[in-house]
């Protein structure tokens, strides 16, 4: 039996309020936290409570937007509310967490008692050699970029050690991400949490893949067909579609039968039904005709090719065609002579600008041979030997 959107709303209603009882538990819990086991244990089922829920919205985003009951829930922000309160309580456990395990145990000295904390002082950072980093601002869509940036040119960087690696870090984080660390310390430990912090706080899949979905929605359709606003779609839906690959969401690939990931058709079919939703009417009813009556899902890599060979094609009809000739003279020297393809040409005689050809310009008939040969030389004139 198909589920309807009701159904799909009372199981995401029934999720929404499971996670909140969870929220509060844990807000309750922290307050006199546990041992690491435990925490780590209520992050687990946290987790796997938001993963079911995201899979929820999915199915919604599957309905007509225009039912009322789907206006409501969007209305509501039911969701989005839900996920603010998810990730502040995973933030609450991973630095809680976090805090623990960076904490060093004392060694016991000679006499049997243990020893005071080693303490560790931050070393200097004057005069690190300038490194330009992406400014990360808490944005999903932009942390597999600045992770990856940060990991290639600071953390395998080995003439840098951790206490250098953290002014890096700080110096390269705006907004939440800056919160989230600024109070850890400056030591070597001070790196790790904080690095272990951002990757718990924006490590997460499901974030990432719905902030690129919602980035998908967001694009302005093409109205007109032009080159400028189809590549413009290209190179951001091209954008989206990378870091749905990097998440490990989707494969670009020419033969749809090298997919054996689950999930992967079905976002494949998302993608070519919200971006063939996005072309402009020609470029729209060009596709559907180059898809004739098969009965077959095109892969997205299919309306990718198609969408690029259109892009080609218009440019190639936008530009005049360039000729360029080269003959030789009577006098052994070589001119090139230029012209243009265009679609209308009308016939201007070179010597009295009147609308007819050279040939019949009755100027030009009635100079003496010699004086119209030299006349057919200045005006790059085809003379024939």
């Amino acid at each position: 039996m198909v589920a309807t959107v009701q159904d799909v709303l009372n199981q995401m209603h029934a999720q929404l309020q499971s996670i909140n009882l969870q929220v509060n538990s844990i807000q309750e819990l922290v307050t006199n936290p546990p041992p690491v086991p435990i925490l780590q244990n209520r992050l687990r089922i946290l987790h796997e409570s938001w993963s079911n829920c995201h899979d929820i919205q999915l199915r919604l985003v599957c309905f007509d937007p225009d039912t009322e009951a789907i206006q409501r829930y969007t209305k509501d922000d039911a969701f989005g509310q839900a996920e603010h309160r998810y990730l502040q309580a995973t933030d609450l456990l991973s630095l809680h967490i976090a805090t623990a395990d960076a904490i060093s145990p004392r060694q016991p000295d000679g006499s049997g008692q243990a020893s005071a904390p080693v303490k560790r002082e931050a070393r200097h950072v004057d005069h690190l050699p300038k490194i330009t980093l992406p400014v990360f601002s808490g944005k999903y869509t932009e942390w597999a970029k600045y992770r990856a940036y940060f990991e290639s040119l600071i953390i395998k960087n080995k003439s840098l050690d951790e206490i250098q690696q953290l002014h890096y870090l700080q110096s390269s984080l705006a907004g939440e991400p800056n919160d989230l660390i600024k109070n850890t310390p400056f030591t070597r430990e001070g790196f790790v949490t904080a690095w272990n912090l951002l990757n718990s706080r924006y490590e997460n899949s499901r974030s990432i893949v719905t902030a690129h979905i919602n980035s998908l929605l967001a694009l302005s359709p093409v109205t007109s067909e032009s080159v400028e606003s189809l590549r413009t779609l290209r190179n951001r839906v091209t954008e989206i579609v990378a870091s749905l690959e990097t998440a490990k969401r989707f494969s670009y690939v020419t033969d749809v039968s090298d997919v054996d990931t689950p999930g992967i058709h079905g976002v494949s079919d998302m993608l070519v039904c919200l971006v063939a939703s996005k072309l402009d009417p020609k470029t729209r009813r060009a596709w559907e005709l180059q898809l004739g009556d098969t009965d077959e899902f095109p892969h997205f890599s299919v309306l990718d090719k198609f969408i690029a060979t259109r892009i080609r094609g218009l440019e190639a009809c936008s530009k005049p065609a360039s000729i360029s000739t080269v003959r030789q003279t009577n006098h052994g020297k070589s001119h090139a002579i230029n012209s243009h393809v265009v679609a209308t040409s009308t016939w201007s005689c070179p010597l009295c600008k009147k609308p007819h050809t050279i040939y019949k310009c009755s100027q030009f008939k009635a100079l003496t041979p010699p004086i119209r040969f030299k006349r057919a030389k200045n005006m790059n004139l085809c003379i024939n030997a």
